[in-house]
């Protein structure tokens, strides 16, 4: 595959992530940050200015300068990660009939869960100013 192919297949592998974690505003169990993560490392194999702007955004730039340091996250982004996770796959597991799959659900979420909580918190940089 050439650069220039590559290059063209991450951007639009970018795009598309960016896509899916904006379409999680109209569809609420799905959850955005997988998306965010999968579309900064795109962007940063496809285009050095798009990941610069994901980055330097002042909603999600924190968010995932935190998980490239060092795959950590702050307990405010695992608040949030815990409560979407567990009212995503929740309703997911209410709604559904089959019993084998309210199980799977929420043997999944649970999972998921235990992931998000054993991730450690970002180590700060700059010591305190006193």
């Amino acid at each position: 595959m050439t650069p220039k192919r590559r290059r063209l297949l991450f951007l639009w592998g970018g795009h598309t992530c960016m896509f899916f974690a904006f379409f999680r505003y109209l569809f609420p169990p799905l959850l955005p940050v997988p998306f965010l993560l999968m579309a900064s490392y795109c962007y940063a194999r496809g285009s050095k200015r798009l990941h610069r702007a994901l980055m330097r955004n002042r909603f999600i730039g924190p968010s995932l300068k935190d998980w490239e340091g060092g795959h950590s996250m702050s307990a405010p982004t695992k608040l949030g990660a815990v409560t979407g996770t567990a009212s995503g796959f929740g309703v997911s597991a209410y709604t559904v009939q089959a019993p084998i799959v309210q199980v799977f659900l929420l043997a999944l979420g649970s999972g998921a869960i235990l992931y998000i909580l054993s991730r450690p918190a970002p180590e700060n940089i700059d010591p305190p100013v006193t």
